[in-house]
């Protein structure tokens, strides 16, 4: 078993570090309805800016901070005043009165330990303020992503339409004029029937994606979001080694690794409820009647009876301690395994993306030219014409899927690694 490392605590610098991360999403947000294009940048920018996760994190983690300060506070003193009447029947006999005056000093050593394990769990929650800006992060480029797709698609459909109703007027004319038979009319009918419903399909899923999108920007389902942006693709390869470093310091991993911190200082401090605590005392007493006794100072201690239920405390401690330590090992070896199958499927994708690119829409293209060629010439029968304005649509289709895609996957990758997108230095210059 790997010996979990030490992270110091640094509330200044957590501070610090939370705080420029939140300026540089929150600071100055574009505006949606002064854009006429929305790029994924965009996106994330203002779900950083408006989602209510993070507040209400940042509040989280404030109430720790807060805790953390007076966790090492002594209690309270007691102050306690006692009054006895005058009952006897003695006119010089007066009242009594009695002060007491008590405070609670822990075993030294016990402060410090509370405190130093507020402060370790106040680290935890910084870090998970962190996780979930990756995780929105994460939603906001995967949204974009359908958002693109859905947009490309129902450019494709429409654009299809126009050529169908181009195709529908070709073979009617060509049916009047007894060249062709009336089914090539009736296939070009249903098939820009077919690409109608199709379009309202697409429509229904649109909308769908913009209450996706919306709910992550905390606004209404219906609010109107700006068309996208074209996705590109990187000109780089993925660096896998830096995105395994980048994965050891993920933010969920460095809160379990702030959380194994309290737990060995609540280990220390079970182990400190062996030995007593003190208790200071000052009072004053008139019902003595030598007024030199009158005045009293002492010290009380609790006697550290029942070791068992200390000891067991201490193994309750340990034991958390030890599960935390095989969380990590765990949480760790996930994070590397996620990265590598999001690293393979980014892989993949852009291989897929460039046989689209080189080979399959150019393929697709010359083959629909060389149908459309042949049919208005006379040489060609309409199914062929179909079959290739069909394989070219489809090849559109499934190119921008796999666009969409590979940014989904990127999203994924990103998410592994606990960096938000935009702060990654992932890629090496292609050899």
């Amino acid at each position: 078993m790997n010996h979990v490392s030490k992270i110091s605590t640094l509330p200044v610098l957590t501070f610090l570090f939370l705080t420029q991360t939140s300026l540089a999403y929150a600071g100055n947000p574009i505006r949606f309805a002064s854009l006429k294009k929305l790029d994924a940048s965009q996106l994330i920018q203002w779900v950083m800016h408006k989602n209510p996760g993070i507040p209400a994190m940042r509040e989280k983690w404030r109430a720790a901070k807060a805790y953390s300060l007076r966790a090492g506070a002594l209690e309270d003193p007691n102050l306690s005043y006692t009054l006895a009447p005058n009952n006897s029947n003695s006119p010089n006999a007066g009242r009594g009165e009695k002060y007491m005056f008590s405070q609670k000093i822990p075993w030294p050593g016990k402060r410090q330990l509370r405190r130093q394990s507020a402060d370790s769990e106040a680290d935890a929650a910084s870090y998970d303020i962190s996780t979930l800006k990756v995780k929105l992060s994460s939603a906001a480029r995967t949204g974009f992503a359908d958002w693109y797709y859905i947009h490309r698609a129902l450019v494709i459909n429409r654009a299809d339409q126009q050529l169908w109703k181009e195709y529908q007027r070709i073979a009617t004319k060509k049916y009047g004029l007894g060249q062709v038979s009336k089914q090539d009319a009736l296939k070009a009918e249903m098939r820009l029937t077919m690409l109608k419903h199709r379009e309202i399909i697409l429509i229904r899923k649109l909308k769908i994606v913009k209450v996706y999108i919306n709910q992550l920007l905390n606004r209404l389902p219906d609010t109107a979001i700006p068309p996208p942006q074209r996705l590109t693709l990187p000109r780089r390869q993925l660096n896998i080694e830096h995105l395994r470093r980048l994965g050891l310091q993920h933010p969920a991993l460095l809160s379990l690794h702030a959380k194994h911190k309290a737990s060995t200082f609540r280990v220390k401090l079970a182990k400190r409820n062996y030995y007593p605590d003190l208790k200071l005392m000052a009072g004053y007493n008139s019902l003595w009647n030598d007024e030199n006794k009158r005045t009293t100072i002492g010290i009380g201690i609790n006697i550290p009876f029942g070791q068992g239920k200390r000891r067991a405390a201490v193994t309750q401690y340990q034991a958390k301690q030890t599960e935390l330590i095989w969380i990590i090992e765990r949480e760790k070896t996930g994070i590397l395994a996620a990265i590598q199958r999001h690293y393979e499927k980014v892989i993949e994708s852009r291989h897929t993306i460039s046989l689209f690119q080189k080979k399959l829409l150019p393929l697709s293209r010359e083959h629909l030219h060389a149908a459309k060629a042949d049919y208005q010439a006379g040489k060609g029968d309409f199914l062929s014409l179909v079959d290739a304005q069909n394989s070219l649509s489809k090849t559109k289709l499934q190119y921008v899927e796999t666009l969409a895609q590979y940014h989904k996957r990127l999203a994924r990758l990103y998410e592994s690694t606990g960096s938000l997108h935009n702060t990654l230095k992932i890629f090496e210059a292609v050899p």
